[in-house]
């Protein structure tokens, strides 16, 4: 961190050099994973220079009065800022036994912009003429809603002065209203209640400012958002005020909805959106046939997808079942009807087992989103498969001897510190001196001290950054590692989750699929052809 900032402990400042940034496109979806990614790049002291004060990525809390000044007063280094996340300033520590490096400011402190503040906002953004992704994050459960429309009225402005082309914003709709009850939260036909229809109306007004300039939209939770009209129930959001602006987001090439209630499909049907590439959806399995038909029809009009990852959240477990995830292939396979050169499917229980539907062809890139179903992939099998873009960090086992050969780095992470690798591999190197703690707390979870024993993850860490001359794009995915020992440390030739199988209702799914998708070669290692 730069030494001549002025910046409060409370308040941190996240800098990051551009030795790292020209090498990396990162985009990260929670504040634990960028903070674990810091605590790695100052293990690799090689890599990051304290004093460097060019750097592209900040994260920070938006009433930091520093960070702003600091920005204004240093243009040449403002320019060169590519990223920029803020949060309202009130995220707190875990408080159990993990002790995350949380970025905490003054806990429950109304975090009101008043006009210094806003004109410095305003005068950084100024500064700031290469920004490229912007990102609000969400203020945590119970705090002033209130606080937060200061900031969205200063940051308003703000974002006025920025050119077009160069806006991406992320996460919108993860700001949190009044905290529900668990019966209020199973009783779907519930009316809204004022202070949520007020809550409703900052949203209304204030999230989606520059609807024509998204990018990338990231839409975490639906439960949040409630409609303006008291007569209306929560269920009628979807037709009052989230379709009609998602329509009007024409420059819309990702799109993410996550924890997506079934009952949004028909809205989905109506909505057209041209510049559209990516589409991650989370569906529950029960989808009624209406329901299919509305994403089929959504998929349909949409001939310029090029990637589609359609998670279904089944709640059959794993122990239940020996088929695993197999069963749904033929369940989801008449799905995808969208003619796209790149298709990528995820279908998950509640154990996260997952596999991966992905077509081989100009990409050359198989997106492994998956946690234990993948582990077993060795690099004989990679190269068997033809696959030279393919990367496996479920554990980061193969991190040193495959990174260089990959366009496209995959961090899995579910946003909770205990669930990710990456995190706590980095974490626990840092903590030690870059040794290895070859005893694991007893207060881990199982899987944990499980996987903690496999040395290739100590291995590896060391490695990620110095490996990552080929990469150019890093994203996080969700995903846990759970309890599966024999799949951990079971061999390419060993593969005892298939045990049971039946073999011949995949082999007819896949031959399915097949027809339907002749550039498809593999299905979750599974050759078609």
């Amino acid at each position: 961190m730069s030494s001549d900032m002025d910046v409060d402990d409370n308040e941190p400042v996240l800098l990051f050099p551009p030795e790292i940034w020209s090498h990396i496109a990162l985009h990260i979806d929670w504040r634990q994973d960028l903070i674990a990614l810091a605590q790695s790049c100052q293990y690799l002291h090689d890599l990051v220079t304290p004093n460097h004060l060019q750097y592209h990525v900040i994260q920070a809390p938006f009433h930091n009065l520093s960070l702003w000044k600091h920005l204004i007063s240093h243009p040449k280094c403002a320019g060169k800022v590519t990223v920029l996340i803020l949060y309202d300033g009130t995220v707190k520590r875990h408080k159990d036994n993990w002790h995350v490096p949380s970025v905490v400011a003054k806990d429950d402190v109304p975090a009101r912009v008043n006009d210094e503040l806003g004109n410095h906002i305003i005068a950084a953004f100024q500064v700031m003429r290469n920004l490229r992704e912007f990102k609000l994050d969400a203020p945590c459960e119970g705090n002033d809603p209130r606080a937060f429309e200061y900031a969205l009225d200063a940051l308003h402005l703000a974002i006025s002065h920025l050119p077009k082309p160069k806006l991406t914003i992320s996460a919108p709709y993860g700001y949190r209203f009044p905290h529900l009850t668990e019966e209020e939260t199973s009783n779907k036909e519930e009316v809204a209640r004022p202070e949520d229809l007020h809550a409703a109306d900052l949203v209304r007004r204030n999230m989606f400012w520059k609807l024509d300039d998204i990018v990338r939209l990231d839409v975490l939770k639906f439960d949040a958002i409630y409609t303006t009209d008291p007569r209306k129930t929560r269920r009628a959001l979807v037709a009052d005020l989230f379709v009609p602006m998602l329509a009007k987001c024409n420059a819309l090439e990702e799109l993410k909805l996550r924890t997506i209630p079934s009952y949004l499909s028909a809205g989905l049907a109506s909505v057209h959106l041209p510049s559209l590439r990516s589409l991650y959806v989370t569906a529950q399995d029960t989808l009624k046939e209406a329901e299919e038909r509305h994403i089929q029809d959504f998929l349909r009009a949409h001939t310029s997808l090029t990637t589609l990852q359609f998670t279904l959240l089944s709640h059959v477990s794993w122990s239940s079942t020996v088929d695993g995830p197999f069963p749904l292939l033929p369940k989801i396979e008449h799905l995808l009807d969208a003619p796209a050169a790149f298709v990528i499917a995820i279908f998950k229980n509640r154990r996260e087992v997952s596999f991966v539907l992905a077509t081989l062809g100009d990409f050359h890139l198989l997106q492994i989103v998956s946690t234990a179903g993948f582990i077993v992939l060795s690099r004989y099998e990679l190269k068997r498969l033809g696959l030279s873009h393919v990367i496996n960090l479920s554990t980061l086992r193969l991190a040193s001897s495959i990174f260089p050969a990959f366009n496209e780095l995959h961090l899995p992470s579910s946003g909770n510190p205990r669930h990710t690798m990456f995190t706590g591999s980095s974490r626990h190197l840092n903590a030690n001196r870059g040794q290895p703690q070859h005893e694991p707390n007893p207060e881990w979870p199982l899987w944990y001290r499980q996987l903690y024993d496999i040395e290739e993850i100590h291995d590896s860490v060391p490695n990620i950054f110095e490996n990552l001359r080929e990469v150019s794009n890093v994203r996080t995915t969700a995903g846990l590692v759970p309890d599966y020992t024999d799949w951990l440390r079971g061999g390419s030739e060993e593969r005892p989750y298939l045990q049971g199988v039946d073999r011949a209702s995949v082999e007819a799914a896949l031959r399915s699929i097949s027809k339907r998708y002749p550039r498809l070669r593999v299905v979750n290692g599974w050759r078609i052809d």
